[in-house]
């Protein structure tokens, strides 16, 4: 039997995330839930915390290999867990790199099941 799903994205500011938020358009709850059942995907999120990180830096903390580290991080770009800006050098190698603007996700089962992505406070 399949369970409807449906995702949120919810503000820092609130504190009953299971009932407010707004849709987030093309990724379902189902994404967010099986991405995060993956063990290298939850060593990913636990590295990266409020600095950016790059590729490179996330696979030497987490023991991860490279090719599997860009996977997983595109991945979580993909759901919005993770932003990826650019960081600028005088080099003229500029190196993607990763932040996590979300503080938690919440899943509540009230008839289906609800995904709700929590921000961090700006």
């Amino acid at each position: 039997m399949d369970v409807p799903f449906s995702l949120t994205e919810v503000s820092g500011e609130d504190t009953d995330s299971s009932r407010s938020g707004h849709p987030i358009d093309d990724v379902g709850s189902e994404d967010i839930l099986e991405s995060l059942s993956d063990k290298y995907t939850r060593r990913i999120l636990r590295v990266i915390d409020d600095d950016p990180h790059t590729a490179s830096e996330i696979a030497k903390a987490t023991d991860i290999p490279l090719s599997t580290t860009y996977r997983k991080i595109n991945r979580l770009v993909e759901l919005g867990v993770l932003t990826e800006h650019v960081r600028l050098s005088n080099s003229g190698h500029h190196s993607h790199e990763y932040q996590r603007p979300v503080e938690a996700v919440c899943v509540s089962f009230d008839g289906e099941i609800e995904v709700n992505l929590k921000h961090h406070q700006e």
